[in-house]
């Protein structure tokens, strides 16, 4: 993208995917296109910011027009909205807010996410945190894989019993970033470096300052400035190396039927059993074969379909036993179903108190998207278990479906899910 803008021919479009710290005029991603424009006079800048009642992005406000004699344009595509995760897109946020954007694909792509994301303060919660970051990334760079992708970390939060939580997201982030060759900008850093990061926070212990809280140290020109310092070209600069989508890379299937071709008892696929759940072939909507999975809850509490076996008789106990395993489901969760207890759980024989679960955002409906987890199976490793649930507990309601396309279950920790 830098070196596009500093050949000053070629339009240049920027996804930027935030919350509240970032919709507003006064903020960081506001004055950080503000400071491109200063940087490239010849573009035409244009920002657009995304309107969550409409599902559309709002006609583009012109920060700058260009000296150029045909001005290229820069749009900065702001799809930040209150109170939102990563969780947020990708549903049916994902189709409207960025597949439409393919007729001016993104040259970059910045997250800047964590404070709406969840607890950090154990270590199975940080097992949860990089999952629901690259669920959204990884879809993200496999419809656009030309993006660079910088993902960053936010301001700490002083928020009774969250002051260590931005820091240890900032650090999972980073990690994440480098695993992943993803640019990453430590915003976090830039205000702990200040020496006292509360008076560049508003009394809400939460979103940086801005002008309207003046004369106290404006914590979003801090931020923006964070941003511009890694926004600077150097063309003898090495190129980054980011790794294509790993939801486009195979892995070996640690069980068998992942599409749920094989149905030899009717009410349900080989190798499963049902819990107050009705299983039937979905032939409408699915994405592989000829059918997908149609799960319905059918009583009060806890349904579900389970697959369960040991790894010794799936033949990978030494693949699984005290290693880590990733377990993914390609899930289409109706908009009708406005429960939040969906989704998905692994157990090993320490059954529910060492289980994790992975559940799909209530705002994440009407579009199949993957929901996975990763979990180490404790040594001696005699029991695998994976549960799909439309409904994890609660009252029965005949909207609480789920359609799973198919399941990917591999080693390690990167969900390879081709």
């Amino acid at each position: 993208m830098l070196s596009k803008l500093n050949r000053g021919t070629d339009n240049v479009d920027i996804l930027y995917i935030g919350d509240s710290t970032g919709n507003e005029p006064a903020e960081h991603i506001y004055l950080e296109t503000q400071a491109l424009a200063a940087q490239f006079p010849k573009y035409t800048v244009n920002y657009r910011l995304w309107n969550d009642t409409s599902r559309t992005y709002d006609a583009a406000t012109v920060i700058q027009t260009g000296t150029a004699p045909t001005p290229p344009t820069i749009t900065m595509w702001n799809c930040s909205v209150s109170g939102f995760s990563t969780l947020n897109f990708i549903g049916e946020r994902f189709t409207q807010a960025f597949e439409s954007l393919t007729a001016t694909p993104p040259d970059l792509i910045m997250v800047s996410h964590s404070h709406n994301m969840y607890d950090v303060s154990s270590a199975n919660l940080r097992a949860a945190f990089r999952p629901n970051m690259l669920i959204l990334t990884e879809e993200l760079t496999q419809i656009y894989p030309d993006a660079g992708v910088i993902i960053m970390s936010q301001n700490p939060s002083f928020t009774a019993g969250r002051e260590t939580w931005q820091s240890i997201k900032a650090t999972e982030l980073q990690a994440l970033a480098a695993r992943r060759g993803y640019g990453f900008i430590d915003v976090h850093q830039a205000f702990i470096d200040t020496g006292n990061p509360v008076a560049y926070t508003k009394s809400d212990g939460i979103h940086p300052t801005t002008t309207s809280d003046a004369p106290a140290p404006n914590g979003s020109v801090l931020w923006a400035d964070t941003v511009m310092r890694a926004l600077q070209y150097h063309g003898a600069a090495p190129t980054p190396t980011q790794r294509p989508s790993y939801f486009l890379e195979p892995g070996r299937s640690l069980i068998s039927n992942t599409e749920f071709a094989t149905w030899t008892d009717p009410a349900f696929p080989d190798g499963w059993t049902l819990t107050n759940c009705l299983a039937e072939k979905d032939t409408v909507n699915f994405e592989t074969g000829t059918h997908a999975l149609k799960l319905t809850a059918v009583a009060t509490g806890a349904s579900m379909a389970q697959f369960s076996a040991s790894p010794a008789s799936l033949g990978i106990k030494g693949l699984v036993s005290g290693k880590l395993i990733t377990v993914g489901i390609r899930v289409f969760v109706p908009a009708t179903n406005t429960i939040a207890s969906v989704g998905v759980a692994v157990r090993d024989q320490g059954g529910s108190t060492t289980q994790r679960r992975q559940d799909i955002s209530s705002t994440s409906r009407g579009r199949f998207h993957w929901l996975y987890l990763t979990k180490r199976i404790d040594s001696p490793g005699t029991l695998l278990v994976i549960q799909i649930s439309p409904q994890w507990s609660g009252s029965f309601d005949a909207s609480h479906t789920m359609t799973v396309d198919r399941i990917r279950a591999v080693e390690g920790d990167v969900p390879r899910f081709a």
